[in-house]
């Protein structure tokens, strides 16, 4: 009989622990701000006899102040490849790393991005961005957004939905 108890009981249990609501998923929250562009470099070989041409290239900047302003602040290294076609359009994806201090926290991020843009005036730019994975204290960070610049400036404006899982 105690032996018929114990068992009723841990079933009790098991049923009572999977009954329990499961914990809620933290809500996203908007980071928004500007980051800038410093510099990098390119290397491009032509695609046929099309004009496009394949470029790789990395380039570094920095997120929020002093430069620009924002949710997050630090630097930046991006690596890509774009296509490049001849009425100047581009298209391509790559990664981002990001030694970067959000909401008190730091560490770094590192998220892979989309990217179009025109080479011509007017000129502009447009990224989609998931962040892919985070290590010291951004460990645990997840989200997505996009990133926009126009005319002949070296900032750009970004809106993420970002959140913490840890």
């Amino acid at each position: 009989m105690r032996r018929l108890l114990t068992i009723l009981a841990c079933v009790a249990m098991l049923v009572a622990a999977m009954a329990a609501p499961a914990a809620a998923a933290k809500p996203f929250t908007l980071v928004t701000g500007t980051f800038v562009l410093f510099g990098g470099w390119v290397e491009c070989t032509p695609m046929g006899t099309t004009g496009d041409e394949l470029c790789n290239g990395q380039q570094f900047g920095h997120y929020g102040a002093p430069e620009g302003t924002g949710d997050i602040t630090g630097d930046w290294l991006s690596t890509w490849t774009y296509v490049t076609h001849p009425d100047g359009s581009y298209q391509g994806h790559g990664t981002t790393v990001c030694d970067c201090t959000i909401d008190g926290r730091i560490g770094s991020f590192e998220a892979s991005f989309f990217v179009r843009g025109s080479g011509t005036a007017p000129y502009w730019v447009k990224e989609t961005v998931t962040i892919i994975g985070a290590s010291g204290g951004l460990e645990g960070l997840s989200g997505k957004g996009s990133s926009a610049g126009y005319g002949p400036s070296l900032f750009q404006t970004y809106a993420y939905k970002i959140r913490f899982t840890q």
